[in-house]
C-alpha cells in the first residue's frame, strides 16, 4: 500500500540521516579531542606545571559554579525548544532564549558575586595565593555560563552539527592561538594570560553562536503562536541538582587537592584526568546517543521500558574503554612526559581512573536509563552517598598518599555509586548488569 511505503521511505531516510549526522559528530569529536588534547599540552609545555596547576584548579572551580548560574537552561532547551520549533513558534523560541539569558546574567550577579565577595572577606589560606585570579575568573563563570546556553540553543534548533563545529573546533582552535599570543604579551603574569586567553575564546565564540541563532530563528516560519504556558523553576531545579552532584563526583577530588597540595600536584593530577577521559571516550559517545535509543526502544515496545538493553549497552562500552586502555595505557608514562618531566609521576593516577572509567562502563549507563525512565530521585540519591564519600576518603588520603589518594578516594564513590545503581536496578528489573553475558530485552 502507499502508505506504506511512504512510512518505509520514511524510516530508511531517518535512519540514513542519523547514520550520516552520527558519523559527522563522531568525525567532529574525535577532531576536538585531538585540539583539546593539544591545548592542555601546549599549556603545560609553554605557560610551566606552576601555571598550569594553577589555572586547572581556578577552570575546575568556574566550571562548577556555571552549572549553579546556568540554573539548568541549558537542559531546558532540550526538552522545549524542539517542540516549539516543530510547531512553528518563532516568537517563543526567541522569548525562551532571551529568558535564559536573562536569568542567567540575574543568577551571576546575585550567586557569584557574593560567593567571590565572601572568599576575598575570609582570606582562606589555602586559595589566598589565587585570590586576584579568582576574581578575574568570575569573567570565565559568566563567558562559560552565556556559552553553554547558546551551544545548547543551537543543538537543539536541530543543528547539532555547526554546534559541534563551534564546541569542539573552532573554540579549542581559537583558544590554541590566543594562549600563543598571549604568552609573549603577558609573560609577567602567565596566569591571567592563560584565564584571558579562555575567556576571550568563550566571548568570541557565544558572539558567534548568537548569530548563528538568531540566523536560525529567522529562518523558521513564523506560524500563529499558541497560548504561552508560563516558565516553570521546578525543571531548572532537578536539571541543576542533576547537572552539579555529577560534576562534583567528577571535581570534587581536583578541588580538595588544589586545597592541600601545591599547584604543580595539582597539574600533574589534571593531566592524568585529561588523558584517563580519552581512555573513557567510548562512554562520553555513548552518552549523546544513548537517550534516543532509550527512548526509540520505549516507542517500539508500546511504552514498556527495555532493561535488558543496558546489559548490551554495558558489554559494548566494557570491551571498547578496555581494548582503548590496553592501546594507549602502556604509553601512558611517556605520553605525560610530553606535559613535562614532573608530569611521569602521574601515571599511577592514570592507571587508577581507568579502573574507575572500566567500573563505569560495566554499569552500562544505568543512570541514563534511569532519568529516561522518570527515576532520578534513585540516581540523586546514590550521588549524595558517592560524593560524602569521596569527600570524606579525599580528606584522609590527601595528606597521605597526595595525588594517589585523591585518585583512590575518586575510585571508591564511583564503585560505590556503581553498586548502588546495580542494587536499585536488581531490585526493580530483576536483572543485574555486567559485560559478561547478554541478556534478551
Amino acid at each position: 500500500m502507499n502508505w506504506q511505503r511512504t512510512a518505509n521511505s520514511w524510516h530508511h531516510w531517518r535512519d540514513d540521516f542519523l547514520l550520516k549526522r552520527g558519523i559527522k559528530v563522531l568525525v567532529i569529536q574525535l577532531s576536538g579531542l585531538a585540539l583539546a588534547f593539544g591545548g592542555n599540552l601546549l599549556l603545560a609545555r609553554l605557560y610551566g606545571e606552576q601555571v598550569y596547576g594553577a589555572y586547572s584548579l581556578l577552570i575546575n572551580w568556574a566550571g562548577v559554579l556555571s552549572v549553579i548560574t546556568m540554573l539548568g537552561m541549558d537542559d531546558l532547551h532540550y526538552v522545549r525548544l524542539p517542540s516549539l520549533e516543530w510547531q512553528q513558534r518563532r516568537g517563543s523560541i526567541l522569548r525562551q532564549l532571551k529568558w535564559s539569558l536573562k536569568v542567567n546574567v540575574l543568577v551571576i550577579c546575585f550567586l557569584a558575586l557574593p560567593f567571590y565577595i565572601l572568599l576575598n572577606l575570609n582570606k582562606l589560606p589555602s586559595l589566598r595565593l589565587y585570590g586576584y585570579y579568582i576574581n578575574i575568573s568570575l569573567l570565565m563563570i559568566a563567558a562559560l555560563t552565556f556559552y553553554n546556553n547558546l551551544v545548547a540553543a543551537l543543538r537543539s534548533l536541530d543543528k547539532v552539527v555547526r554546534g559541534e563545529v563551534v564546541d569542539k573546533l573552532i573554540r579549542p582552535f581559537l583558544y590554541l592561538a590566543l594562549i600563543v599570543i598571549f604568552f609573549y604579551c603577558w609573560k609577567k603574569d602567565l596566569l591571567r594570560a592563560a584565564i584571558v586567553s579562555n575567556v576571550s575564546s568563550l566571548f568570541v565564540c557565544s558572539a558567534l553562536l548568537w548569530w548563528l541563532v538568531r540566523r536560525k530563528i529567522r529562518h523558521l516560519p513564523g506560524g500563529e503562536l499558541a497560548e504561552e504556558k508560563p516558565f516553570s523553576w521546578g525543571p531548572n531545579i532537578r536539571y541543576t541538582v542533576l547537572t552539579l552532584l555529577y560534576l562534583l563526583s567528577v571535581r570534587l577530588d581536583i578541588l580538595l587537592l588544589g586545597s592541600m597540595a601545591g599547584p604543580a600536584e595539582v597539574g600533574h593530577y589534571n593531566a592524568a584526568i585529561k588523558f584517563a577521559d580519552i581512555l573513557s571516550y567510548p562512554i562520553i559517545i555513548a552518552n549523546l546517543s544513548l537517550p534516543a535509543l532509550f527512548a526509540r526502544q520505549r516507542h517500539e515496545n508500546d511504552g514498556e521500558a527495555a532493561p535488558g538493553r543496558v546489559s548490551e549497552v554495558a558489554k559494548s562500552l566494557f570491551f571498547q574503554c578496555l581494548l582503548l586502555g590496553l592501546l594507549l595505557l602502556p604509553a601512558g608514562e611517556w605520553i605525560l612526559g610530553w606535559y613535562g618531566k614532573g608530569f611521569r609521576e602521574a601515571f599511577p593516577v592514570l592507571c587508577i581512573f581507568f579502573l574507575s572509567g572500566l567500573a563505569t562502563a560495566a554499569a552500562g549507563c544505568i543512570d541514563t536509563f534511569f532519568i529516561m525512565e522518570g527515576q532520578e530521585s534513585k540516581v540523586i540519591g546514590c550521588r549524595v552517598i558517592s560524593i560524602l564519600l569521596i569527600a570524606a576518603l579525599a580528606l584522609f588520603l590527601i595528606p597521605r598518599w597526595g595525588i594517589i589518594g585523591a585518585a583512590m578516594a575518586t575510585l571508591a564513590g564511583n564503585l560505590v555509586y556503581c553498586s548502588l545503581l546495580e542494587f536499585f536496578f536488581y531490585r526493580k528489573y530483576g536483572i543485574f548488569i555486567h559485560p559478561f553475558t547478554r541478556r534478551k530485552a
